[in-house]
């Protein structure tokens, strides 16, 4: 009986002891959890600064796209060109474009994201900025052209600093951020760029797209992964 009783008072001290072994282990465990919880987020915080810049660049080769689509038409017409030469202006544009595409695989093997976007944003200014000097339809097929080289290669790598700067499992989010800022950029530009165009002409407005890329060339520098 009273070797009953040891047992039993053994037990139950057994009992006690492993559950307070797993309460400790419960409160080390959420410890590090949260500890490490805090460690993700200090380590995100400065790419959201990144991933912040990334979307300010998309939105401005957006709408140096959606510019030259609206812009080209207008100024080859105020230039005297005919609708044949406009068409082949944007289609040196469209061609550019699908060539620079098929070569991405060859770039973005050599060299890093964030290098080919700020080289094809300064590309893209300078075209914005001479545009205006051109009056022939074979220079504006030529600068249609660069231009095309620098916005067809700029939304890939956009889309590649995205998923280096995502949070993960937040991929879905930012590329929704991309197209709705793409999707804004449609509708914005030509009810704002050209009702300002419409005021102060068509060459200010140039000047100021390529400056605008100018300064997204140099944010690109400070948006690496």
């Amino acid at each position: 009986m009273q070797n009953e009783s040891l047992l039993s008072l053994l037990g139950r001290e057994i009992d006690i002891a492993r559950t307070h072994g797993q309460a400790i282990r419960l409160t080390h465990d959420g410890a590090c959890n949260q500890l490490n919880i805090h460690i993700e987020v200090a380590n995100y915080r400065p790419q959201h600064g990144n991933l912040r810049r990334v979307f300010l660049i998309n939105g401005m080769i957006a709408l140096a796209w959606e510019l030259h689509t609206l812009f080209v038409p207008i100024y080859g017409n105020s230039i005297g060109l005919s609708a044949s030469k406009i068409g082949l202006i944007l289609a040196a544009f469209a061609a550019a474009t699908f060539t620079v595409r098929l070569s991405m695989p060859l770039i973005s093997r050599h060299v890093p994201e964030h290098r080919v976007l700020t080289l094809a944003l300064y590309l893209a200014a300078l075209v914005y900025l001479a545009i205006p000097f051109s009056r022939s339809a074979s220079m504006l097929m030529l600068l249609s052209f660069c231009l095309g080289l620098g916005l067809g290669v700029g939304q890939p790598m956009v889309m590649a600093l995205l998923h280096t700067l995502a949070p993960p499992g937040r991929m879905g989010e930012a590329a929704g951020v991309r197209m709705s800022l793409m999707n804004s950029m449609a509708v914005a530009v030509p009810l704002v760029f050209g009702a300002v165009g419409g005021t102060i002409g068509l060459s200010p407005v140039l000047w100021s797209v390529g400056v605008a890329l100018a300064t997204g060339g140099w944010l690109t520098r400070v948006a690496k992964p």
